[in-house]
């Protein structure tokens, strides 16, 4: 079978609508369980340690939230051979898929790390939103986001595009000027943009967002934003 030509012509004829949400939610959170059963506890840890999760050897949780982070970065921002464990999982279970897996998958599989400020809400589950370091506009299909999030509000995390709409992977963080001026968060773009002011609209790849994620959510851990996260609900 030629993979990347039966791939594209599943994309070329699957078109996900607003209305296919509650569909591609379902499938989305399924998948992650199906991905988490087959990656191993060494990479496990080590994900655990590149987050601050990792004491003396053992996996060490303050709530749920926590866990949550864990396993999103794990499937998304895990890159050890160049891809996530999303794309991992599609290429070794391909001919097992259906149509909606496949598609879901290779969507998954481009999804990358952002911070967006919302600037639209309404009670449909609709939330508009510019993805500052993409520099792009974003619909965001998302019926908790639309709940809880505020106008005016910053955010952070792991974003998968349609064509018609954006979601967001489910372990998104509240973030504020005190997360971004951490040591590890200005780390990373100081290593990014070096200062250089005609860098400061450069668009990131998944590889480097990856990292921006390594940092965002290991300063977060360590200054207790998942409490925030675990006080509403999310």
């Amino acid at each position: 079978m030629n993979y990347d030509k039966t791939l594209s012509k599943l994309m070329a004829e699957i078109e996900f609508k607003k209305s296919d949400y509650p569909e591609v939610r379902a499938a989305l959170l399924a998948l992650h369980e199906r991905i988490m059963k087959v990656v191993g506890t060494d990479e496990i840890k080590k994900c655990a340690r590149e987050l601050g999760l990792l004491h003396k050897k053992t996996l060490a949780f303050k709530n749920e939230a926590e866990a949550g982070i864990l396993f999103d970065y794990i499937i998304y921002s895990y890159r050890p051979h160049g891809f996530n464990m999303a794309e991992k999982y599609l290429r070794l279970n391909q001919a097992r898929l259906n149509e909606l897996d496949t598609i879901l998958l290779s969507c998954m599989s481009r999804a990358y790390y952002s911070i967006l400020s919302l600037t639209d809400i309404n009670e449909t589950g609709e939330v508009h939103a510019k993805d500052l370091l993409q520099q792009r506009n974003l619909t965001i299909i998302d019926n908790t986001l639309s709940k809880n999030g505020l106008s005016g509000m910053v955010i952070a995390g792991h974003i998968i595009n349609f064509e018609a709409f954006s979601i967001q992977t489910g372990a998104a963080l509240s973030i504020d000027r005190q997360l971004m001026e951490t040591e590890e968060v200005l780390r990373f773009f100081d290593a990014i943009y070096g200062g250089d002011e005609a860098e400061e609209n450069l668009v990131l790849s998944a590889d480097k967002t990856a990292k921006l994620a390594r940092a965002t959510l290991a300063a977060a851990i360590r200054l207790g934003y998942t409490e925030v996260v675990e006080s509403r609900g999310a």
